[in-house]
């Protein structure tokens, strides 16, 4: 995985070489993940909070529209309860999901130099590193892994937009939010971790970051 990332950020130096340096900028990231689980009327999800971590690079195309690769460190944390037909307490499941992502977006931002407003869209490719649950039920609370239940690689689009603010020359500060809709199943088809038979993420990102022009 550490040279797929390292690839994406070469992909982008390459074509920033013969379009110009002032065409290219590089970002961090920090901030909150908010994961839950589609589910059927049987369960109840509830969304989690996560951390999240990452890079980016831009290359501009044609202004404003920019296309974006970054790496970035996920966690994914969803609270999924069973309802019971006898309607007792039903035991609830805290699934965490930690990933390694690459997401790829086309970015249009508008505005002023000194502020500026963007939307962006496209997808977001992970690979799984980690996946944990925590049962809570009467008889206490156990942990156990099932990485192995789980589908190694995952697939999403996503949608999004926010502001970007100019601090001093060719710097910025980006504070945004998306929204990622899982397209593939995290369960693999013969091990289903949930009684639905799948289960496809459904993400809500809020970070900060700045972003420095070239």
């Amino acid at each position: 995985m550490k040279k797929t990332a390292l690839c994406a950020f070469l992909t982008v130096l390459i074509l920033a070489s013969s379009a110009g340096a002032q065409s290219l900028s590089f970002g961090v990231k920090a901030g909150m993940n908010l994961a839950r689980a589609s589910a059927d009327a049987a369960m109840t999800t509830a969304a989690g909070r996560g951390l999240l971590l990452g890079g980016y690079a831009e290359l501009s195309l044609i202004p404003p529209l920019v296309v974006q690769v970054g790496v970035q460190y996920a966690e994914k944390k969803t609270s999924v309860s069973v309802m019971s037909p006898l309607n007792t307490p039903a035991p609830s499941v805290t699934h965490q999901l930690n990933y390694l992502e690459i997401p790829i977006n086309l970015k249009l931002a508008v505005g002023k130099p000194t502020f500026q407003v963007f939307g962006l869209a496209g997808i977001n490719v992970g690979v799984l590193l980690k996946a944990v649950d925590l049962l809570s039920a009467s008889e206490g609370t156990e942990s156990s892994d099932y990485k192995d239940s789980l589908n190694k690689t995952a697939l999403s689009f996503q949608l999004g937009g926010g502001i970007g603010i100019q601090i001093v020359k060719h710097v910025e500060f980006i504070a945004e939010a998306r929204y990622s809709m899982g397209l593939k199943d995290v369960n693999k088809s013969d091990q289903a971790l949930l009684s639905t038979g799948a289960w496809k993420a459904r993400d809500l990102t809020i970070t900060g970051g700045l972003n420095f022009r070239f």
